[in-house]
């Protein structure tokens, strides 16, 4: 399980350790955040293996990602590859030989519309799934960032807004 609070004592934890009153929020829109999910893999002696970790990426693409794609887990083609590193450490690189393949998916986005008429956007927050203990960091474009399990908050707040009969609307792409 986790060890996230996204509820406590009345108020709703959002991403950034914004907090709300419970009696603040008006309403509540769920939209979806497409992203793309690309495995880690290892080199070994016989070629290249498959680990349990992906890592997510925000999707970017010139491909539009469209409801009934990201709903059947829409399987894209890409030259990017992740490979884990003996120092734990996962770098992205380009494999101009083989094709790899990405799945296109994506996490509910909340938006919560106050009272007084602003808002807050909820997102997922991390960048991996089934992160490795021996997993330190992703490097991607000369940059390091701190790999770290994805935590759909947008869902578990969900759950909670829904038992306080909290108004939710869809607004799904």
């Amino acid at each position: 399980m986790n060890n996230h609070n996204i509820y406590e004592n009345g108020q709703f934890i959002l991403n950034d350790e914004i907090i709300i009153d419970e009696k603040d929020v008006k309403q509540v829109k769920i939209e979806m955040d497409p992203y793309l999910l690309f495995p880690v893999m290892i080199q070994t002696e016989n070629g290249e293996e498959r680990t349990t970790s992906q890592i997510v990426y925000a999707h970017t693409g010139e491909i539009e990602a469209t409801r009934e794609g990201i709903m059947q887990g829409q399987v894209r083609s890409t030259r990017s590859v992740h490979y884990l590193k003996e120092n734990g450490i996962v770098k992205r690189e380009l494999d101009l030989k083989h094709v790899h393949k990405v799945k296109l998916l994506a996490s509910r986005k909340l938006r919560v519309l106050l009272h007084d008429g602003t808002q807050h956007e909820v997102l997922g927050e991390g960048n991996c799934l089934n992160k490795q203990d021996n997993m330190s960091c992703l490097v991607h474009r000369e940059e390091e960032v701190p790999l770290v399990e994805f935590f759909d908050r947008p869902s578990e707040l969900l759950n909670v807004m829904k038992k306080l009969k909290i108004s939710v609307v869809s607004a799904m792409i």
